[in-house]
């Protein structure tokens, strides 16, 4: 299989999906406070609408925001919009 066309596809747009992500990891949503958790869900169903889901934020008092998100064929939801550390740096073991 050849995926020179994939290949160009990444470096054609590696810099944009990187200013992206770093658009994201900006968003301080480990802190647990609701301003913050709710503009992590506002920036995901966004992102996620230009890809052409439809996306619908609950809310509910005392729990982070649900993104629901419709797409063809089906139903996701996501409540986390956290960027962790990688698995050395964490205080529990990796396995």
């Amino acid at each position: 299989m050849d995926y020179a066309a994939f290949d160009r596809l990444v470096d054609e747009r590696a810099s944009s999906w990187t200013q992206e992500l770093v658009e994201y990891c900006r968003i301080p949503s480990e802190t647990g406070r609701a301003e913050e958790l709710h503009q992590a869900a506002k920036w995901t169903a966004e992102r996620l609408e230009k890809l052409g889901a439809r996306t619908e934020t609950v809310s509910l008092e005392g729990v982070p925001p649900l993104v629901l998100v419709r797409s063809d064929p089906g139903l996701a939801a996501s409540s986390a919009y956290s960027i962790t550390t990688s698995c050395p740096r964490l205080p529990w073991s990796c396995g």
